[in-house]
């Protein structure tokens, strides 16, 4: 769900954002941190990743499952594209915890 609107995207909705990523050759990058989060209906948000071969998403547990201390997230993708962000990404420290000691 969209945040601050809650909106979901139906269907077509997604279908007209792939079809306009594919016209152009665009990647999309879809943060579905709100996955889980939904305040209608009883289904979660289908993910986008599997539905074009040009698709990151990314999500974390900090949202929907509301665990903002944990700061543990992820991306999914193709392969090659996974495998190299992985030597791009970063080590960061926002605050000492239990967790981390």
């Amino acid at each position: 769900p969209n945040n601050p609107t809650g909106h979901v995207l139906d269907e077509d909705e997604r279908a007209a954002i792939i079809e306009a990523a594919r016209a152009v050759g665009a990647w999309l990058l879809v943060d579905e941190v709100y996955a889980g989060a939904e305040t209608t209906g009883d289904a979660e948000t289908p993910s986008f990743y599997g539905s074009y071969e040009k698709v990151v998403c990314v999500n974390s547990m900090s949202k929907a499952y509301g665990l903002p201390g944990l700061r543990i997230g992820w991306a999914i993708g193709p392969k090659a594209l996974i495998q190299q962000a992985w030597r791009h990404h970063e080590y960061a420290t926002i605050s000492g915890s239990m967790l981390g000691n």
